[in-house]
């Protein structure tokens, strides 16, 4: 008959683009079998969340051996300074030798003029005093 009474214009038609992502928006929802659904995307979670922590571990690795790095090589500079005093005819005062309130390692040795030398060595620098 074509009709026309105006009202066509007044209805909202939705383009195939609104009405493909409304339906793939709720696929999950509508799938029968959405448990398995559900577990993938579980799977894709869990294995991010993996990769995050893997990298701060990872980090916190580094950081743990730059620090025994850096401490195996202060502990080098304290064994030299000691080799050096002992070669001092071999009379280093052993009996001194202690880790000081100041956390110093601190000896003492005769010098050649049968002096007392403390020496005293904190971390990264050495100190030598009577």
């Amino acid at each position: 008959m074509g009709h026309d009474i105006g009202l066509a214009d007044s209805y909202y038609r939705p383009s195939e683009q609104e009405l493909l992502k409304g339906y793939l928006s709720s696929v999950d929802e509508l799938t029968i079998d959405s448990d398995t659904k559900m577990l993938q995307k579980q799977v894709v979670e869990l294995e991010e969340k993996s990769r995050d922590s893997e990298y701060i571990l990872k980090a916190k690795l580094q950081d743990s051996n730059t620090e025994v790095q850096t401490l195996k090589s202060q502990m080098t500079s304290v064994l030299e300074v000691l080799k050096l005093t002992k070669s001092k005819d071999g009379r280093l005062g052993k009996d001194r030798t202690a880790l000081d309130s100041k956390r110093r390692i601190a000896f003492s040795y005769v010098d050649d003029n049968d002096q007392i030398v403390d020496i005293k060595i904190p971390i990264g620098s050495v100190e030598v005093g009577n």
